[in-house]
């Protein structure tokens, strides 16, 4: 699925377990935004479609800098870390289970 939301210049690697660091050339301010709601786009269509008893949806921590030799990539590949845990709590907090009590 994330696949999908990538351009051809953009480099997508899985870390471990499920997930993943993309790295993005962009250009524009909002591009992180934008990205987020194309992830959030391709979950929603594929849930649509798929027909499987689950929801899929993606937490994302998106980490903005400019390359140059100093750069430390460990540190901002923390900050999207940190930034993949806050909407992980975040998610979690919006989720909501059906009782299936007396059904």
């Amino acid at each position: 699925m994330l696949k999908g939301c990538l351009r051809s210049n953009d480099i997508l690697g899985r870390v471990g377990g499920d997930e993943y660091i993309i790295m993005l050339e962009c250009e524009e301010a909002d591009f992180g935004e934008k990205f987020r709601e194309r992830v959030k786009m391709a979950c929603k269509l594929f849930n649509e479609k798929s027909g499987k008893p689950f929801l899929v949806e993606i937490s994302l921590g998106i980490a903005e800098f400019r390359p140059n030799i100093s750069t430390d990539i460990q540190q901002v590949i923390s900050f999207a870390d940190q930034q993949l845990y806050e909407a992980k709590k975040h998610r979690k907090k919006s989720v909501s289970r059906a009782n299936n009590e007396g059904a």
